[in-house]
C-alpha cells in the first residue's frame, strides 16, 4: 500500500533579533502578503508561540512563530461534500514539496538561519491493528510483534549534503496509530464508533546546527532534504543502509 502525506513541515531556526515577528507577519511574507484566515498569538507574552492559518495553492497552511523558530505547515484541504470521517490526506508529496519550498525564499532572506529541517509525515490506513503492524514490520524490516501496542522502531542514518561538509541527519520513525471518531448525534440512542488503524512514517530530515549563519544556503539544503525525502520513501529502508 502506498504511503500518503499527513503534512509537510519546513522549520527554519534562527537566531536572536532585535524583532521577533509572530506568526501574522511570518504568514505574509512568506505568502508575498496575504493576510491568513485566522490568527492566535497571546499579547500579554509576545514571546509564546503564535499561530496563523490560511491556504496557499491546493493547501492549507499553518504558520507557527516563537523565539528561535518559525514552522510552515503545509496539510491537505478537506473537500467539500468528502467524506468527513476520516482527516484529508496530500495526494502528490511532489507537488506539497513544491509549494513548500515557494515559501522559504522569502522568510530566509529576513532571518539568520541556524539550522533547517524538514518534516514529512505519512500514513497507511488498515482495518486492524494486526495489518497495521504487517504493514511497518514490511516497510522497516524490523520484527513487531502481531499483538503488540505503541510499535516505534527510530533511527538515525547521517550523511553529508551533496558538495558539503555540512551533517544531514536522517531520522526515520515507524510507528502504527489509531483514528478514532465519535459522531455527535442529538437525539439518536445509539452512536456509531468510527474506528482506523494507521502505519506510520515520519522522516525528520535536518542539518546539523550551525555557528555561522546559513541564509543565503538555506533554499538549497532544504531542497536537498525534499529530494532526500522523496528517495527514501521512493526507494525504501535499504536506501538507508
Amino acid at each position: 500500500m502506498a504511503w500518503k502525506a499527513d503534512s509537510v513541515r519546513a522549520t527554519i531556526f534562527v537566531g536572536p533579533a532585535a524583532v521577533n515577528p509572530d506568526a501574522l507577519e511570518v504568514f505574509s511574507v512568506a505568502t508575498g502578503g496575504q493576510r491568513p484566515d485566522s490568527f492566535q498569538g497571546p499579547k500579554a507574552n509576545p514571546a509564546s508561540v503564535s499561530m496563523a492559518d490560511g491556504f496557499f495553492g491546493d493547501f492549507a497552511l499553518t504558520v507557527t512563530a516563537q523565539i528561535g523558530r518559525h514552522d510552515l505547515i503545509l496539510n491537505a484541504i478537506q473537500p467539500e461534500g468528502g467524506p468527513d470521517d476520516l482527516p484529508a490526506r496530500i495526494e502528490s508529496l511532489p507537488s506539497a514539496l513544491s509549494q513548500l519550498m515557494r515559501l522559504i525564499p522569502a522568510v530566509a532572506a529576513n532571518a539568520t538561519i541556524l539550522r533547517t529541517a524538514t518534516v514529512v509525515e505519512l500514513s497507511q490506513y488498515h482495518a486492524d491493528a494486526r495489518d497495521a503492524i504487517r504493514a511497518i514490520s514490511a516497510e522497516s524490516k524490523a520484527w513487531f510483534p502481531e499483538d503488540g501496542s505503541d510499535c516505534v522502531y527510530q533511527f538515525n542514518v547521517r550523511r553529508f549534503y551533496p558538495d558539503s561538509d555540512t551533517v544531514m541527519n536522517r531520522i526515520s520513525t515507524w510507528s502504527i496509530g489509531q483514528i478514532q471518531q465519535i459522531p455527535v448525534m442529538p437525539f439518536v440512542g445509539r452512536v456509531a464508533f468510527k474506528s482506523v488503524w494507521t502505519a506510520n512514517l515520519k522522516l525528520d530530515i535536518n542539518c546539523a546546527p550551525s555557528r555561522d549563519s546559513l541564509s543565503g544556503r538555506a533554499a538549497g539544503m532544504f531542497q536537498a532534504q525534499h529530494d532526500e525525502a522523496l528517495t527514501i520513501i521512493d526507494r525504501g529502508i535499504e536506501y538507508l543502509r
